[in-house]
């Protein structure tokens, strides 16, 4: 669909008017400027697509905010779906039911679940910390001090274990 001449103007207008607005309202929601970015540009993408919709409303700024709410839950049930996900090791030999289940390994009642999934997350799966920030809906430096603190519970742990698994001379 093309905009008209009109139609545009009023569009750019709302935009400007509205953009940092409907950032900063996502923001407060996704805790990520780059996803709060992205709500508030495909909110107005959706404008773009349905103008008489939004120039037609008594208060179109009040349709660009309801938009990007429909947005942003949008965007946290996408998120929300990825995080649930479980990446299979890259070789593909090993059975995923193993794979999946740490009950055994010795660290399991060091960590969190949400620990344990971070730190797979980086030491298996090899995210960088932003990827691992945005799929856990954290800033980058909070997701470095986890993985710091999660490397510190584990290294403590390795070294008690080597502490009692040196033989006596």
């Amino acid at each position: 669909m093309c905009l008209t001449t009109e139609q545009d103007a009023q569009l750019t207008s709302l935009y400007l008017e509205m953009y940092e607005k409907l950032v900063n309202l996502a923001y407060v929601r996704l805790r990520s400027v780059s996803l709060a970015e992205e709500a508030a540009q495909e909110t107005f993408c959706i404008a773009c697509r349905r103008p008489e919709a939004v120039l037609g409303s008594d208060n179109p700024q009040g349709w660009l905010v309801t938009t990007l709410r429909y947005v942003v839950r949008n965007m946290q049930r996408l998120l929300a779906q990825r995080e649930r996900r479980v990446i299979a090791p890259s070789d593909g030999n090993v059975d995923r039911a193993v794979y999946d289940d740490y009950s055994d390994v010795e660290f399991a009642d060091l960590l969190t679940d949400e620990e344990y999934r971070l730190f797979r997350r980086i030491a298996v799966d090899r995210c960088t910390m932003r990827e691992a920030a945005y799929a856990f809906g954290i800033s980058e430096e909070a997701c470095k001090k986890r993985v710091q603190r999660i490397r510190a519970k584990l290294q403590k742990k390795i070294l008690q274990i080597m502490e009692t698994d040196v033989p006596e001379a």
